[in-house]
């Protein structure tokens, strides 16, 4: 970018709640908001092509709306407000114009526009959309854990944020070689994840069971944190349980980025025609996260993101 134009636009707030208190020093509201560039706002760009030639453009009109979770650290004294903390909770919707500031008109190069969307969308998603948010301290020299001072009121979500829901839908071929027909034994799907578990309704009809079960999984965003499915095969009164057949995992991350949104099929590696339908979606909680580091240090650590002081 050559030059950045900002105004004092004033967000359009279209929905407004309070979240419920996880500290007495703490207010956390979220809202639907929509901010719109001024007249004359905008990013000024210079695109070079092919033979050295740079072709200047200007990016205006630019809108994005989306959910926003503030949460208000506060004091007992003037100023009053320790620190803010700002983040999106879904990926915003984007929308904004292309102006071309030479002779050459920029709409004629085919696929520009959904370029320069897909690079404003992308840095807007690292820097502000959840699990990261922008910090604004109004101190500098903060008290360090400030955070427990006037009692901080722990849940069993304090290490999470947000809920990974997975639905199974189907089943089919869920052949263990423990699990006759007509046996007594018991055959289900298990879920982990971390040290969560959970079982599904008992698979009857091996061959294609319907099975609408749901899970509610706590997710903390960490790295590498997924959900794992197996089959399980154990005698009626649990006492005896055969080695289960992994099904499958579904990445929290990739749940974030949208996929497994709609039912899909996954095939099961270690039992011929078998596979299982299943769904997943993700949702924040709409309540503030856990704070594990010092809020005076130049960095400060969310469970699941990074806020920089910026």
């Amino acid at each position: 970018a050559s030059k950045i134009t900002l105004r004092d636009s004033t967000p359009w707030i279209m929905d407004i709640k309070l979240n419920q208190m996880r500290s007495m020093d703490e207010l956390s509201v979220t809202g639907r908001v929509r901010f719109v560039s001024d007249k004359d706002a905008g990013v000024e760009l210079s695109i070079k092509c092919a033979g050295g030639i740079t072709i200047p453009v200007k990016i205006e009109d630019i809108s994005v709306e989306t959910w926003l979770n503030v949460r208000v650290h506060m004091k007992d004294r003037f100023p009053f407000v320790r620190v803010v903390w700002i983040s999106m909770l879904e990926k915003p919707k984007l929308d904004l114009s292309i102006r071309p500031m030479s002779g050459f008109d920029v709409m004629h190069i085919p696929g520009l526009d959904l370029v320069l969307q897909n690079l404003f969308q992308t840095a807007i998603e690292k820097e502000i959309v959840l699990p990261t948010g922008k910090i604004i301290p109004v101190e500098r020299n903060m008290p360090d854990e400030y955070y427990f001072e006037d009692g901080h009121r722990p849940t069993h979500t304090d290490a999470y944020a947000g809920i990974m829901t997975l639905y199974i839908h189907e089943t089919k071929v869920m052949v263990h070689p423990a699990h006759t027909v007509g046996s007594s034994k018991s055959l289900y799907i298990r879920v982990r994840m971390g040290s969560q578990e959970f079982r599904s309704t008992s698979i009857v009809n091996t061959l294609h069971e319907r099975m609408h079960d749901r899970f509610e999984l706590q997710a903390s965003l960490g790295w590498g944190e997924a959900a794992t499915l197996e089959l399980v095969c154990e005698e009626s009164d649990g006492r005896i349980m055969y080695n289960p057949i992994p099904l499958g995992t579904v990445h929290v991350k990739d749940v974030l980025i949208g996929r497994w949104h709609k039912p899909a099929w996954v095939d099961v590696p270690g039992i011929q025609n078998a596979s299982l339908q299943i769904r997943c979606t993700y949702a924040p909680y709409q309540r503030s996260l856990h704070t594990v580091t010092p809020q005076h240090n130049n960095c400060k650590e969310f469970i699941g993101g990074m806020s920089d002081m910026s």
